[in-house]
């Protein structure tokens, strides 16, 4: 598939306005899917000769659970198979996940689940649905270092970049072994699009559940991405108007 431009993917956000003004309020938020699929008429093994580039724009409301009581559990696993498609935002990734955060009755106590490395087992991935960030005692954040099982999502992005600003000093991206989190992470926050930044409230790994109480840390950043998205900050380029 051929990398669709930012400037088509704006002109078809723009075009979504346009065509549906008068079915949106001001205080509506929409959520943006970009979707790129193969459209000619072929039964073959070669690749499509043309592709068709949608937005679909729905109007969202809060993604989580009432109150954000966001409850965690670790699962023995990887999220996807190693030097495969994990890094890409892709239908597939999504469906595989679908087992394991709704099965054997894990709906009805935990939020989602947190992956770890396929490899060994023993690094922090993310969630189904989102990047995580953890915060240590000494009020160090650290995210897992991007490699081929974990995306590169615009929301973790965005909070590297604005952490220096925000909370004077940057965030590490690392390898963080699962172990270290469930004896020394004081707090825990996820990030994505639909989920902007969420704290966690708590993790169980291995039958234990670790609670965390450092949540400071994620509102600042939180207040300053809604800064950001309301175009009154340093960041004001990263909008653009409809």
């Amino acid at each position: 598939m051929q990398e669709v431009p930012v400037d088509f993917f704006v002109e078809g956000i723009k075009t979504f306005f346009s065509n549906n003004a008068s079915a949106l309020e001001d205080e509506d938020v929409v959520y943006f899917r970009p979707l790129l699929l193969a459209d000619n008429p072929q039964i073959s093994l070669a690749p499509p000769g043309s592709y068709r580039f949608l937005v679909i724009g729905t109007i969202a409301g809060s993604y989580g659970v009432a109150g954000d009581a966001i409850r965690l559990q670790v699962i023995d696993t990887g999220r996807v198979v190693p030097g495969g498609i994990g890094a890409v935002k892709t239908c597939a990734n999504y469906a595989v996940s679908l087992t394991h955060r709704f099965g054997a009755n894990r709906a009805a106590e935990f939020t989602d689940v947190l992956y770890l490395d396929a490899h060994h087992r023993r690094r922090v991935c993310e969630t189904s649905t989102s990047n995580v960030f953890f915060i240590f005692a000494d009020n160090r954040v650290v995210t897992p270092k991007l490699n081929d099982e974990i995306l590169a999502g615009i929301t973790r992005d965005s909070i590297l970049q604005l952490a220096p600003s925000v909370l004077g000093c940057s965030i590490f991206e690392e390898d963080i072994d699962i172990d270290e989190v469930a004896t020394s992470a004081v707090g825990m926050f996820m990030s994505g699009t639909a989920r902007t930044i969420q704290t966690v409230n708590s993790l169980t790994y291995n039958g234990s559940e670790r609670e965390f109480q450092e949540h400071a840390i994620a509102q600042r950043l939180l207040s300053a991405l809604q800064e950001c998205q309301r175009g009154n900050s340093e960041f004001s380029e990263w909008c653009f108007p409809v």
